[in-house]
């Protein structure tokens, strides 16, 4: 968090388009809060300087706006997602990081930078031209965030948007929720300016390269053993993947990732073999189909 020396913490968001109901400036006795919202902005865009983040940051007016911020949140990555793998888009993240924490050393701490999951959406562009290729390079980015966070030491928020959310043009959110966005900011940094000044980063003689590994190899591992351990079946098109994850949770069934349906078929991965799927039990098989069957779920698929 920056100096003791602010009277009030001054906070900085700097937003894509959903962030366009939040009101420029918030003043109250315990904070203030400043809000940039571009529409089309991403976290790096060679061709348009006035929609990269990366170069936002350096103009005049944002970098005094940073040399007195105490926190700034990121409300981007849809731009990014539809257009980029989750690789690029987190590569450009950590020049973002790197390049805000070199030239204001103040912004060290883990809250003092903060990011937003990307938003659900199905308005796919290429290369990602099917819903199912963004969905999933969606669930990659937001995974990927959550394994940064203590290499970069920056902290991850979820607005727990989901498809229900969506507009008409299935990317932005419908009218009928355009404060969830400006509630949840302002809720943030009122939490935020609430709890003490955190430690200030340490710095460490090892590369982030050298930091990052065993996290990754974690990672991957855990990705294989999902991998190993899937149950498909299928849905009919009332059930969406929300109701499905409440439906398996109300069941006490333990789950590890719900990736997209496709093709009207579910595919749930769990991180552990057989018997380990809460209070289905050894027979978790045949358990699962009853509570699938009784719920309405067309006969299984082959696994």
């Amino acid at each position: 968090m920056a100096s003791s020396s602010f009277a009030v913490p001054a906070y900085l968001a700097l937003t894509d388009s959903h962030g366009k109901y939040t009101p420029t400036n918030i003043s109250t006795s315990t904070y203030s809060i400043v809000t940039q919202a571009v529409s089309g902005l991403r976290w790096f865009d060679p061709y348009r300087v006035d929609l990269s983040a990366l170069t936002l940051l350096s103009t005049p007016p944002l970098s005094s706006q940073l040399s007195s911020t105490s926190a700034l949140l990121f409300v981007i990555g849809t731009n990014s997602i539809r257009s980029n793998s989750a690789s690029v888009a987190l590569s450009d993240i950590k020049r973002v990081i790197d390049f805000v924490r070199t030239t204001h050393p103040h912004l060290s701490s883990k809250h003092s930078i903060n990011i937003i999951c990307c938003f659900p959406c199905l308005k796919p562009i290429y290369p990602s031209n099917i819903t199912h290729s963004l969905l999933n390079n969606i669930h990659e980015y937001n995974c990927s965030l959550f394994a940064l966070v203590d290499t970069l030491n920056f902290t991850v928020l979820n607005f727990d948007v989901t498809p229900s959310h969506l507009g008409s043009d299935r990317m932005h959110l419908h009218h009928n929720y355009k404060d969830l966005v400006p509630d949840s900011i302002n809720n943030y940094f009122a939490y935020l300016s609430s709890i003490p000044a955190t430690v200030p980063f340490k710095t460490t003689d090892r590369s982030s390269e050298a930091v990052a590994r065993p996290n990754h190899r974690r990672h991957i591992k855990r990705t294989t053993q999902q991998q190993q351990h899937v149950l498909k079946r299928r849905v009919s098109s009332p059930w969406r993947l929300d109701t499905i994850k409440t439906f398996l949770q109300e069941q006490h069934i333990k789950f590890a990732k719900l990736p997209p349906i496709y093709r009207n078929i579910i595919r749930i991965q769990f991180n552990n073999a057989p018997g380990y799927y809460g209070t289905v039990g050894s027979g978790w098989l045949g358990s699962l189909s009853d509570h699938f069957l009784a719920a309405g779920f067309r006969p299984e698929v082959q696994t």
